[in-house]
């Protein structure tokens, strides 16, 4: 006969918060934000469960949306009390929430080491505007997992967000490439492999591409291609907007 005692269901368990946390943030945070930080931070106390939990289940367990889960992480980003990173050689997304005592105090724990991390960027306005900038040019909105992925490549290979909306331009308009975000990532993959990192070495580079065709056509009859140029063509409306809109929030930093 096999014998087996039925497993306590009832968490009796006690997760202390730090009155800093409290008293700060009770009246100004909303119930969706305070909840989900609170859930998380449960969680992450309860060493013994080594969880490692998605946002998705997070929205499950707390009867929300995976969007308004991620509005409410990046609240805190915003507030400065939580960190995100990506271990660089398990790729696991990692959410460490700070001691607002030692916040208060000029207390800094010590950075993950370089080689150990990537960054994840906390300016969740820049990230927001991508996102929104990607879908007027598909004309279609990002699934979740696309957006992580996004994110993931920028963790992984420090290119800007502005580079990632040129992209995603430079695919959609361009007849000769595909506009799907595997297709694209694989592009900015190639872009980092020449030294790309930003909108701007994008822009000389691609200057140098033109000044080139210039000099061929010395010697070659050029192509008519009118679905061609207008793929190519760096002097679009559209990057040339999204590069003045650039150049002005750089000029307001």
């Amino acid at each position: 006969m096999k014998y087996s005692v039925e497993k306590f269901k009832i968490d009796l368990g006690e997760t202390p918060i730090e009155n800093i946390f409290l008293n700060q943030y009770l009246q100004v945070a909303t119930g969706n934000q305070l909840k989900v930080y609170l859930y998380a931070y449960k969680l992450a106390k309860d060493t013994s469960a080594n969880v490692d939990i998605s946002d998705e289940e997070i929205a499950k367990a707390l009867d929300l949306t995976e969007s308004e889960v991620s509005e409410c992480w990046n609240y805190w980003l915003d507030e400065g009390i939580i960190k995100r990173y990506t271990d660089a050689e398990t790729q696991t997304n990692h959410t460490v929430f700070l001691s607002l005592r030692q916040l208060y105090l000029g207390i800094t724990n010590p950075e993950p080491e370089e080689s150990q991390k990537t960054y994840i960027p906390q300016n969740s306005q820049e990230i927001k505007e991508m996102f929104r900038d990607i879908e007027d040019i598909r004309d279609m909105e990002l699934s979740k997992s696309e957006m992580e992925r996004i994110l993931e490549h920028i963790s992984t290979y420090h290119q800007t967000p502005e580079l990632v909306v040129t992209a995603f331009h430079y695919c959609t308009t361009n007849p000769n490439t595909k506009n799907n975000t595997n297709y694209v990532l694989q592009v900015l993959r190639n872009w980092k492999l020449d030294g790309i990192m930003t909108l701007e070495q994008w822009q000389e580079e691609n200057n140098k591409k033109q000044q080139r065709k210039t000099k061929k056509r010395t010697y070659y009859r050029p192509k008519t291609n009118d679905i061609e140029n207008k793929a190519t063509n760096i002097n679009s409306k559209f990057l040339n907007d999204f590069i003045k809109k650039s150049k002005e929030q750089k000029d307001k930093e």
